[in-house]
């Protein structure tokens, strides 16, 4: 029932079922469909977990989850973020999947930012999580937030990877 595939950022590409299991740490059997958690909580959390400190200066996009863990409430203080470029190769069939997106999601809410066409969509997750509705037209408010929320975490990335992230192999041509 939802809408998307894998490398997708509609929740069908997204979401995946996540299991923890932590003998006298996480309560056996709980299971929570409400919480949303992201990759980027995994290193803020783990770290948490193993009494480690991150490095001074360090700013996580994720957030320590790990009250979920233990059975006790959480509720995500920060939007999650994606970004999303893809050109089809030649001869591709999915051309639908030609677009350059910026996608965030702050509580209930997910907008999509195509820049190619400079088109946005919004959906509540929590009413329409197959995002069928798009409901941009009656929240320009909070597609403007969301907008602005997005600009502004693009605005931190890198132009480009550092070389130092690459393979030698990619970085030499050699395979």
């Amino acid at each position: 029932g939802l809408r998307g595939y894998k490398r997708d950022t509609y929740e069908g590409g997204i979401r995946v079922p996540f299991i923890v299991r932590w003998p006298g740490k996480v309560p056996a059997g709980v299971v929570d469909t409400q919480t949303v958690i992201t990759a980027v909580d995994l290193l803020p959390t783990f770290a948490a977990a193993a009494g480690a400190t991150l490095p001074d200066g360090y700013q996580s996009d994720g957030e320590n989850v790990l009250k979920l863990f233990e059975g006790k409430p959480f509720t995500r203080s920060k939007p999650m973020y994606w970004e999303w470029q893809y050109a089809p190769e030649q001869g591709e069939l999915r051309s639908n999947l030609n677009k350059s997106l910026l996608v965030v999601r702050e509580g209930e809410w997910k907008l999509f930012w195509d820049r190619r066409s400079n088109s946005k969509a919004l959906y509540n997750i929590m009413t329409d999580r197959g995002e069928q509705l798009d409901v941009a037209d009656r929240y320009p408010d909070k597609v403007a937030h969301l907008t602005a929320l997005l600009t502004a975490w693009k605005a931190t990335l890198p132009a480009e990877p550092k070389a130092s992230t690459l393979s030698k192999a990619r970085t030499t041509g050699q395979h």
